[in-house]
């Protein structure tokens, strides 16, 4: 098995662990060697680890996990417990599959401004989507699912 972590690499093989055990979802390593603690990621989830006991910033010691979507920069919940960390992504897990990721956006925007033969028609269709009277859950649920139709045919 390869070792993780590169700061504490025996804290993020457990927590690594743990994660995998207690959500049922893939993880990666992310760590970086400039950064100043080791991280854990996948698609939708990004966690950084404490890296010690102690929290002082200015000696790059943190004591806390801090969970986020990488790419958004949202932070989720930040906390000392990794059994926490574990809690809000069970809960939070399948509101957050349902979101488009940050890329698919991005394709998305790309085909409809190089490749789509009716630029304004999608345009037209994402402005009868925001205006509608249905409960937004609804039109968002729709979106996404017409979106996530359309990715596997567009080309990278």
């Amino acid at each position: 098995m390869r070792k993780i972590g590169i700061h504490t690499p025996k804290k993020t093989q457990e927590y690594f662990n743990a994660l995998i055990n207690g959500t049922n979802l893939k993880w990666e390593d992310t760590s970086w060697k400039s950064d100043w603690s080791d991280s854990i990621g996948n698609d939708k989830f990004y966690l950084v680890l404490p890296n010690s006991e102690n929290d002082n910033g200015e000696n790059g010691e943190f004591n806390t996990f801090i969970l986020s979507n990488e790419y958004e920069g949202d932070i989720y919940i930040q906390t000392t417990n990794i059994l926490e960390i574990i809690k809000y992504i069970n809960t939070n897990k399948t509101k957050t599959m349902e979101k488009l990721t940050h890329e698919e956006v991005i394709k998305y925007a790309r085909w409809v401004y190089h490749e789509s033969d009716t630029p304004i028609g999608e345009i037209e269709w994402l402005s009868e989507m925001l205006l509608n009277d249905r409960p937004k859950e609804d039109i968002k649920k729709e979106f996404i699912d017409n979106i996530k139709e359309l990715l596997p045919q567009l080309n990278n």
